[in-house]
């Protein structure tokens, strides 16, 4: 995975790799090179002395919500997630929003709330718990709404 640091001005963005990225309220981290990445002041991202607006995951990827004893929702596979200022997006659908005053991320339009999430690439990720978690809570950010399971598709006519 692939993850780019940068901002509307004209500054060079900061690229990092790793295996996963975790989010827990404002701060983005890693355990194993990076270690604190980033953390949410204001409206943008601040990575030691600078700020950044937009944050962009690629590669393929999963969002595994909960900590790690206790998770409870994987999405799909995604090929991008971003974040811009406090809105994270899927694969370019905007789906949960960073507040600030509480340090969790809340679903947007819906009654759903985080305090942590892991962008993990999706070799990473057991079949096992893909399949345990995506059936007990599935999460597909092509939807209109985000966190309800991907709509069937329409039945052919038969005549």
């Amino acid at each position: 995975m692939r993850l780019a640091l940068s901002s509307k001005q004209d500054e060079a963005a900061v690229i990092l790799t790793g295996p996963y990225f975790r989010i827990t309220g404002g701060v983005i981290w890693d355990r194993l090179e990076h270690g604190l990445i980033a953390t949410y002041v204001a409206g943008a991202w601040k990575r030691r002395t600078r700020l950044f607006t937009d944050l962009l995951f690629e590669g393929e990827c999963q969002l595994m919500f909960g900590i790690t004893r206790d998770l409870c929702a994987l999405s799909g596979p995604l090929s991008c997630v971003s974040i811009t200022g406090s809105v994270l997006s899927a694969d370019g659908t905007p789906f949960a929003e960073y507040r600030e005053t509480r340090g969790m991320w809340s679903g947007i339009g819906l009654n759903n709330w985080w305090t942590s999430l892991r962008i993990i690439s999706t070799d990473l990720i057991p079949t096992a718990t893909a399949d345990k978690l995506f059936a007990v809570h599935p999460i597909s950010p092509r939807t209109s709404n985000p966190l309800q399971a991907p709509r069937p598709a329409p039945a052919a006519e038969t005549r």
